[in-house]
């Protein structure tokens, strides 16, 4: 009985943080064929996202990457 709450928990709170934010503005300093001629294998890109988890992340982390 206990399993299939939960399921049911988790699968709500997927659901919820999954929801893109409503104050998103994305931010980008290069034009995206700037950075596919600048990268090369093994670079590191951060990006940042418009879902509620990464609002969580980044508060989370004190960081502005989530």
């Amino acid at each position: 009985m206990i399993g299939w709450i939960k399921k049911l928990i988790a699968d709500r709170l997927t659901r919820f943080l999954s929801k893109t934010t409503n104050r998103y503005e994305p931010f980008s300093v290069f034009a995206t064929k700037t950075l596919h001629k600048h990268l090369q294998p093994g670079d590191i890109l951060l990006v940042e996202g418009n879902q509620r988890i990464s609002a969580a992340i980044k508060y989370l982390t004190q960081s502005t990457w989530s």
